[in-house]
């Protein structure tokens, strides 16, 4: 361990990242995207093994490290000069793109370092970043020798985009009327004769053609689009809301054409669309600016919903509006619009006196209204006392079939940290019934192992080193392949040493096992992680112990996590579908309870799940909630909400919600009425046990509070 410590203290002093682990340490390299891992009794781990683990872990260290900074500050450089904007992240997983929208993932983590401790020739270390899947053209070698004896601060670097390029074809309507005539020429061959035949096919033609090309001519900048089943073209107005549509084959343009001619027809048709979209402008910008001067928005996700905080009210901006302003004008067609608020509209009216330009008003996420609180009532001690019996009966028969063996997996409905509900003595029991199944018995087997059986039997060895890495493979057998890494760390190395494309394989999976390696490299793909996503948390923090989790995220991301759990407690309001546990699983794992004692609070929650409306599932669908729930915060509360559950039929619940099915789907429940059913008997089953297990845990919360 000598080397080790020399190494932690080398690194200490040139203020270098240190990661603790058992048994050993890892060292982040300069250029910040890998770890060197000094793990002496892993010698699976290629920095690890044979000789490598041995001698002077600095010298070692300081001469990877070297040579990782020059090939990494060289394809920096390169990719400055294809003006390909990165996103680096920690792992060394980097998100490219080019200034066309090409995306690609360049692999710049553990396998580079692999790379560096088999290669001496740095150009094919640079080149070899750009693999055979990169959309990049490598570097050619002389380029890379330049970028490698280059020194200093890299070039002025793209900043990162992952937005879509916009469309390259505007949309108007002239090129609408070409994609008109390119479906037209797309039904006759002969017009592939040539190119020429072929453009001369796609052009506008006759006076419906002509009249056509005028209206395009004349709206050069408008919004337009094609319906392909009909030929029609929609022009937008510009507030967007609306449109005109014309339909090349419909009487009423045929007779304009014939009273006014085709060019004529062309321009009246413009001017009427002038006339109309001046006039919504000016009405929509009125509504606008009446609703921002009283501190309305509009719903991001709704844009014709409107409100402060809540979603008061709707706006009337559509067809219905361009009709109102044809018929009655642009007063009747602010009142018409905001007919739910008649003094707003009056103040309307007087926008509409003003200048007005584009329409704008803020947009934003607004909530529906909080609805009408439910009081639960209090659980009497005989009511207590049979669902006792009943969850007791549940569990016990849940535990004599062959479906249990998923529970013990289920980290939501197993934590043998926390939960008494079943024994060890119970899993042993139901593992040696299913371990012959040849469905069940890696299940079964998981079982065993975790209870102290670390045998396997020489068929099942032999078949583990026949297998190939692949994305498929069963979990089981990562992880058995992960307990025999210290007996046979070949097996181990050609499993998870890194591979083309994959600088850690099956990270999730060791990560769970606490493999120090993965965990790093899963925490530190966090980082920079600029996609959409609708996660208040990343899950992957649900699937990681804490302790490994705060060694390797530090106190400042963690509580940045935290808070954002928090506010999602706080401000979530949708849930009619009940398949919120994600955030409550990571705050299970985490070890934050004010996550689950904010949520008893919001207001949202108690009336989506027990008082469901419009057919939404409801408590049906709440079975991973409760279960993630119970485990964070087994509180007075969710015992009164399980409680009430388990008083009602909720294989009546998933009567309804199978019929409610059938009737969405008419013909095919009729010709299978038996699928109701089952549907019933496994959303019920599903529910059951899940309120079973939550009832369990809220029972022994509160038997321990009165201790």
């Amino acid at each position: 361990m000598d080397a080790v410590n020399d190494l932690r203290s080398f690194a200490k002093e040139r203020g270098l990242t240190v990661y603790e682990a058992v048994g050993g340490v890892g060292v982040r390299f300069s250029d910040g995207f890998d770890v060197f891992w000094a793990l002496p009794d892993e010698r699976w781990h290629f920095l690890n093994r044979d000789s490598q683990a041995d001698g002077d872990l600095v010298a070692k260290f300081q001469k990877l490290d070297d040579r990782r900074l020059r090939v990494v500050d060289a394809v920096r450089r390169y990719l400055a000069k294809q003006k390909i904007s990165v996103n680096r992240k920690p792992n060394g997983d980097w998100e490219a793109m080019d200034e066309s929208g090409g995306f690609s993932v360049l692999y710049v983590g553990a396998g580079l370092t692999k790379v560096l401790t088999q290669e001496s020739n740095l150009v094919a270390a640079v080149q070899g970043v750009f693999g055979s899947s990169s959309n990049i053209h490598k570097p050619s070698v002389h380029r890379a020798k330049r970028h490698l004896s280059e020194f200093g601060e890299p070039l002025v670097e793209p900043a990162w985009t992952n937005e879509e390029q916009e469309d390259e074809i505007p949309s108007t309507p002239h090129n609408a009327l070409v994609w008109m005539g390119l479906c037209k020429a797309l039904k006759d061959e002969s017009n592939f004769d040539s190119p020429e035949a072929f453009v001369a096919a796609t052009q506008p033609k006759g006076r419906i053609g002509r009249a056509l090309l005028q209206l395009a001519q004349r709206l050069p900048n408008a919004q337009a689009s094609v319906e392909l089943l009909d030929g029609s073209m929609s022009i937008d107005f510009s507030d967007e809301y609306d449109r005109i549509t014309v339909k090349p084959r419909s009487g009423e343009l045929r007779a304009l054409i014939r009273e006014m001619g085709p060019e004529k027809a062309g321009d009246h048709l413009a001017d009427e669309y002038e006339r109309i979209n001046a006039a919504r402008g000016r009405v929509v910008s009125a509504v606008f600016e009446s609703l921002s001067r009283q501190g309305y928005s509009l719903d991001r996700l709704d844009l014709e919903g409107v409100g402060r905080e809540f979603r008061e009210f709707s706006l009337e901006l559509g067809e219905e509006l361009t009709q109102t302003i044809q018929q009655h004008g642009e007063e009747q067609a602010v009142r018409f619009a905001l007919g739910q608020r008649p003094l707003l509209a009056e103040e309307a009216i007087k926008c509409l006196k003003e200048p007005c330009g584009k329409p704008t008003i803020a947009e934003r996420e607004l909530r529906s209204p909080v609805p009408a609180a439910i009081e639960l009532p209090e659980l009497t001690d005989e009511q207590i006392a049979k669902i006792d019996e009943r969850t007791d009966k549940l569990l016990h028969g849940y535990l004599q079939t062959e479906k249990a063996l998923e529970a013990y997996g289920d980290p939501l409905m197993w934590d043998a940290s926390k939960d008494t509900w079943t024994t060890a003595a119970d899993w042993l029991r139901l593992a040696e019934r299913n371990v012959g199944d040849e469905y069940q018995q890696l299940l079964a087997k998981t079982i065993l192992i975790d209870h102290g059986d670390r045998s396997i039997d020489p068929k099942s060895l032999e078949r583990l080193w026949k297998m190939e890495p692949h994305h498929e493979v069963a979990v089981f057998d990562v992880k058995m392949i992960w307990q025999l890494r210290q007996e046979i760390p070949e097996l181990a190395s050609k499993w998870f040493d890194p591979q083309s494309y994959d600088d850690v394989p099956f990270a999730e999976i060791r990560a769970r096992l606490d493999d120090p390696v993965a965990v790093q490299y899963i925490i530190a793909g966090l980082a920079n992680n600029r996609e959409e996503t609708d996660e208040a948390v990343p899950y992957a923090l649900a699937t990681m112990s804490a302790e490994m989790v705060r060694r390797f995220a530090g106190a400042a991301q963690i509580d940045a996590w935290r808070a954002d759990a928090l506010r999602w407690a706080d401000e979530k309001w949708e849930w009619n579908y009940g398949w919120e546990s994600d955030v409550l699983n990571v705050a299970a794992n985490m070890g934050w309870p004010e996550v689950g004692d904010r949520l008893a609070h919001n207001p949202y929650i108690l009336p989506a799940l027990l008082a469901p409306t419009n057919q939404e599932l409801g408590i049906l669908s709440a079975d991973r909630l409760l279960l993630a729930w119970s485990k964070l915060v087994p509180s007075e509360l969710l015992m009164k909400i399980v409680g009430l559950s388990l008083r009602t039929d909720h294989n009546l619940l998933a009567d309804r919600f199978a019929l409610f099915k059938a009737g969405k789907c008419g013909d095919y429940f009729a010709e299978h009425s038996d699928i109701v059913a089952q549907i019933t008997n496994a959303w019920g089953e599903k529910l059951g046990v899940a309120l079973a297990i939550s009832w369990r845990r809220c029972r022994r919360h509160e038997s321990n509070k009165s201790k």
